[in-house]
């Protein structure tokens, strides 16, 4: 878990679940969400949709996983559980 997950920037947390990202993927409308989230809801209907915008995809739409956004992630401070 993170010291204070309360001053997390949104733009460091999923659109889907609204924890920070774990492993994130850029959805076609640019927004991020964490792999499992992204591949979780497509698993359910085989399209989604972001729910902070309402642009839907599918699979072939996700980005790959963003590197630069995952080295930005590890820089918060996390304390054990």
């Amino acid at each position: 878990t993170y010291v204070n997950r309360d001053s997390i920037s949104p733009r460091f947390c999923c659109a889907i679940c609204t924890h920070p990202l774990e492993e994130p993927r850029s959805l076609p409308c640019q927004h991020c969400a964490c792999n499992a989230c992204a591949l979780q809801t497509l698993a359910a209907a085989g399209t989604a949709i972001c729910p902070l915008c309402q642009a839907s995809y599918i699979t072939a739409d996700l980005g790959a996983p963003n590197a630069s956004l995952t080295e930005a992630l590890s820089e918060l401070e996390v304390k054990c559980a």
